[in-house]
């Protein structure tokens, strides 16, 4: 077992100590702690290992230490303020009778045993797509500045530590069967909510549950996704008590049944004790390898094998996929230029204007890509098709 693959390993057997309280095993070889920091950097797992390095008697070098410990002070100040800011902001959105829904990580830290573990790199909160512009006076009146108008959803940003995505609908079309699931899901006829915050909905347990499998499906099938959204899931199931029955009806429809089973699998080898299993190694290292937001190596090689057929020779693929990135159907450039898909005839000069669009603004992630298309094997084709495999 190489020096990566043992700190892997031991970084999990932390996080466990802390998410289910059993005991910390101390590490009995040469850890490599630059690499157990880039793991820890790109999860944001940092705090969470904070606690658990506490347990040990073994410490890690000094300068391990006085990272972690860095990083746990920004937790703790960054989940205050988000907070502040969040209850603002929801406060606005109920006197002004807007009605709304709170998705992701605002739910999810409560599941933690404490709350600043949970890194939240942004706010998440569905919307009536009518309310769009009243939303957008709103979070400028009180600081906040507009950033992108997207298809799916707005982005706005307080700096240092706010980002506030509101979403005018739930998924994006990425994947086509998940977009339709959730195109005819009336998420406020659904909801809930109480007679002191009448316009604050949530979603019940079992729906929201089923939310987080496909948002997991929707990065882990393109970039990849990280630890912390196998954490969240375990929680989330370790602490509720859940309506499986309507849960798999529901994850049929959405062809998400057996990559719902490898993820609770895989999170059950990480998270509970006594569990042996190497049947998911390959998940296990795909999910440590992409870091919190994936990879866009994995999104590349992903969208060879989504656009192309299986018999394709690897050459075959790689045109394919170039000459999709230079011409993208009109499903794709909608997502960041609406219009085509209301006058499909302005196609060519969209394709145009991305084109110099890309090479002025995304030159590196052009780059990335090209590389990418030069360097793809086989065998990474034939990895990432037995990983996803769902």
């Amino acid at each position: 077992m190489s020096n990566k693959s043992y700190t892997s390993k031991y970084i999990i057997s932390l996080l466990r100590s802390v998410l289910n309280g059993s005991t910390v095993q101390e590490y009995t070889r040469d850890i490599d702690w630059e690499y157990f920091l880039t793991v820890a950097k790109e999860h944001h797992i940092e705090n969470i290992l904070f606690y658990a390095l506490k347990k040990i008697e073994i410490k890690p070098p000094k300068f391990v230490l006085d990272y972690i410990n860095a990083e746990h002070v920004k937790s703790v100040m960054r989940t205050a303020t988000q907070q502040g800011e969040i209850e603002h902001i929801i406060d606005n959105f109920n006197n002004n009778k807007i009605r709304f829904l709170a998705l992701k990580g605002y739910f999810i830290k409560n599941y933690y045993p404490s709350s600043d573990m949970r890194y939240m790199s942004d706010f998440d909160v569905f919307i009536d797509m009518q309310n769009a512009a009243k939303v957008r006076e709103i979070l400028e009146n009180i600081g906040y500045t507009f950033e992108l108008c997207g298809k799916v959803h707005d982005n706005y940003v307080k700096r240092p530590v706010m980002h506030i995505e509101v979403h005018k609908y739930l998924m994006d079309d990425d994947m086509k069967t998940i977009a339709e699931y959730y195109d005819s899901f009336d998420a406020f006829g659904k909801g809930e909510h109480s007679t002191d915050t009448p316009y604050e909905y949530t979603l019940s347990k079992d729906d929201f549950y089923i939310y987080m499998i496909a948002h997991f499906a929707k990065h882990y099938l393109t970039y990849g996704i990280g630890i912390i959204s196998v954490i969240d899931i375990y929680l989330f199931r370790k602490t509720n008590k859940l309506n499986y029955v309507y849960i798999e009806s529901e994850l049929k429809k959405l062809e998400l049944t057996e990559l719902n089973k490898k993820v609770v699998a895989l999170s059950q080898i990480w998270f509970d004790d006594n569990v042996v299993d190497n049947s998911l190694e390959e998940m296990s290292n795909y999910i440590i390898s992409s870091g919190s937001y994936g990879k866009a190596k994995n999104a590349v090689i992903n969208n060879f094998i989504n656009g192309s057929k299986q018999n394709d020779s690897l050459f075959i693929k790689k045109i394919k996929y170039f000459f999709f990135m230079v011409f993208p159907d009109k499903e794709y450039l909608s997502g960041k230029y609406p219009i085509v898909k209301e006058k499909p005839y302005l196609l060519p000069l969209y394709w145009v204007k991305r084109f110099f669009s890309s090479i002025f603004c995304n030159r590196q992630a052009i780059k990335l890509k090209l590389f990418t298309i030069f360097r793809t094997k086989n065998k990474d084709i034939d990895f990432h098709t037995e990983i996803n495999k769902h």
